[in-house]
């Protein structure tokens, strides 16, 4: 598939996760524009594709692909309008230059479940790469990586992450970047273990979403570098808080808008009235490296509680913050190489 190309889905066919296969409707995978399973060496470029009736394009056990310059419009309200997704044993992937509006998550990395086997193939998803993915997610993510049931995904390297959405007509996008799950809304068999979520790279991020960057679960071995938040932003980093493990995860360059009274502020995640704040990690362990962050007037620092997290804050500028620390329990905060104490 080369060329200028626009494909539409049509008018939408009532087909969502929950009726799929029922009342005469067609299964999720009959129902996606495109479907490639144990496929080697494609590559699809320049295609506009709107209103996709479910996922957009879907892969499982593919590799060697490269995906440029492919651009969605998809109904807005209508969940599960996926733009690219990688399923279990996709690995040497290049994506690039991805735009416009889906109304799920815009390129998703998910290895679940321990169906769809190829023989001989591993499940795991590793070394892809993805470049400028400038998208308005609806009520979702930009970019996803969730992995489970003994699943792993290492080694993804993303570059120029934007939310594109805007936050005056709908509510926003749940955030830029998303790593993990919690609760048992995916899980099959067992959820992330250590060691199967790790070297992940993620470069140049803005965020207009609720959040900027959602981690749940685990994650080790991961950097995030110059993340930019709008004024409309709330949180800058955060969790569901039913249990994060964090190792050798570092925000180096984090660059962060909001103010105290911002009237969108609570506009995130089903309407919770979070605190605007840098990070809100409530049951989290591990450490955490924050580095040259920049942020002038704010509701709190952390928002924490229930775990034991080491955060570090380096080469930092913090300045007229209302409440450094929130419901810390066992957490330890350090700023510019001193332990704060302000609960």
């Amino acid at each position: 598939g080369v060329g200028n190309v626009c494909l539409s889905g049509g008018e939408f066919n009532g087909v969502y996760e929950r009726t799929a296969g029922h009342y005469g409707l067609p299964s999720v995978r009959k129902n996606t524009m495109f479907l490639w399973y144990n496929v080697r060496n494609l590559r699809v470029e320049n295609l506009h594709i709107e209103h996709q009736r479910h996922w957009g394009m879907t892969h499982f056990f593919c590799r060697n692909v490269k995906l440029r310059n492919i651009d969605f419009f998809a109904i807005p309200h209508i969940p599960n309008m996926d733009g690219i997704d990688l399923r279990v044993g996709c690995h040497d992937f290049e994506i690039e230059n991805v735009t416009g509006r889906t109304s799920d998550d815009t390129v998703a990395m998910t290895a679940l479940g321990r169906m769809d086997q190829v023989e001989g193939k591993e499940p795991h998803i590793h070394h892809i790469k993805i470049r400028n993915v400038l998208s308005d997610p609806f009520m979702y993510l930009n970019v996803r990586v969730l992995n489970q049931d003994g699943n792993q995904i290492h080694h993804v390297d993303v570059d120029t992450v934007m939310d594109v959405s805007e936050y005056y007509t709908k509510r926003k996008p749940r955030a830029a970047i998303g790593i993990g799950a919690q609760g048992n809304v995916y899980t099959k068999f067992c959820h992330t273990e250590p060691g199967e979520t790790r070297e992940l790279s993620f470069r140049h991020i803005y965020s207009r979403a609720g959040m900027a960057v959602r981690l749940d679960e685990y994650c080790a071995d991961t950097t995030f570098t110059n993340v930019k938040t709008f004024n409309t932003n709330v949180v800058g980093v955060s969790t569901l808080g039913l249990g994060l493990k964090l190792e050798n995860v570092v925000f180096d360059g984090f660059y962060y808008s909001s103010k105290p009274y911002d009237p969108y502020v609570n506009m995130v995640d089903n309407q919770e009235h979070f605190l605007p704040s840098i990070l809100r990690l409530p049951r989290a362990s591990g450490e955490l490296v924050m580095k040259d962050v920049r942020v002038n007037g704010l509701n709190c620092l952390c928002e924490l509680g229930g775990g034991n997290l080491q955060i570090r804050f380096e080469e930092s500028g913090i300045s007229e913050i209302k409440q450094l620390l929130v419901n810390r329990s066992d957490e330890t905060v350090m700023i510019n190489g001193e332990v704060c104490g302000d609960a």
